[in-house]
């Protein structure tokens, strides 16, 4: 983010002088406002998710609540979105709001004991700082790719910040801190089998440079992208090597 703010600032001079380094240092304000206090909406927004209230049959606020306290971090917000395709992801600051979202396809298609995991793998998301740090590199490359007259050139830009923010050692490392707060760790390799599943068979329609927010990436591989898309477009390591580090064996 400093980064950015300051090309902000060197543009801005090399372009207008005293009147473009002001406009700059305006200009990446004006972005990191946008970005802190904005950036992390713009996915409850897509999926209309509401916030769980009252009646929760599930008992999603009880469990978010409860590994929340097992993480010493305060409860987020449970977030329900009517969606057919099972998903979840969390964003926010764990220092001041947090939230979960999930589909009520997830609630529909998984057990109690599966969804008990996937909270409690979010809310170690929101401990580690991951989704506050994902949410920040997500928003910087929504502002990249809304250039519409210079979205060709800058798409490839925005999903390599993507890349720059989240690596597969990140979600390892979750995966472990989950495992050793849940009584079975087969029971998250098995939602996360089940996620990558239906992810392929019922793909989610997300926004671009999103995919790293979700406990899985939401939508299928696509043949006819080339090697180096492939590439940036992979944040998540193989559901293979996250179920072998699970259990020991794939598959379950």
């Amino acid at each position: 983010m400093a980064t950015i703010s300051l090309m902000h600032l060197v543009v801005g001079f090399y372009l207008g002088g005293r009147l473009g380094l002001f406009l700059g240092f305006c200009l990446a304000t004006t972005l990191m406002i946008l970005v802190f206090f904005f950036g992390d909406a713009q996915l409850l927004k897509l999926f209309k998710a509401k916030a769980v209230r009252g009646q929760d049959p599930w008992n999603l606020n009880e469990l978010a609540h409860r590994y929340s306290r097992i993480a010493s971090v305060p409860t987020p917000t449970v977030y329900l979105a009517e969606n057919s395709s099972p998903f979840a992801f969390s964003q926010g600051q764990y220092w001041k709001h947090s939230f979960i979202c999930v589909s009520s396809g997830l609630l529909e298609r998984f057990s109690q004991a599966e969804i008990e995991a996937i909270i409690a793998h979010q809310v170690c998301h929101v401990r580690k700082i991951e989704s506050f740090r994902f949410g920040i590199f997500s928003a910087l490359a929504h502002a990249l790719v809304a250039i519409k007259a210079l979205r060709w050139l800058l798409t490839p830009l925005a999903w390599i910040l993507i890349k720059a923010a989240v690596s597969s050692r990140s979600f390892l490392e979750n995966d472990d801190l989950v495992s050793s707060f849940l009584p079975d760790r087969k029971t998250l390799a098995q939602a996360l089998w089940k996620l990558e599943a239906y992810s392929q068979t019922l793909p989610v329609k997300t926004l671009p440079c999103s995919h790293h927010l979700f406990i899985v990436s939401p939508q299928r591989f696509e043949m006819k992208q080339s090697r180096l898309q492939s590439w940036l477009r992979l944040q998540h390591p193989s559901i293979e090597s996250r179920i072998r580090r699970l259990t020991g064996s794939f598959p379950i």
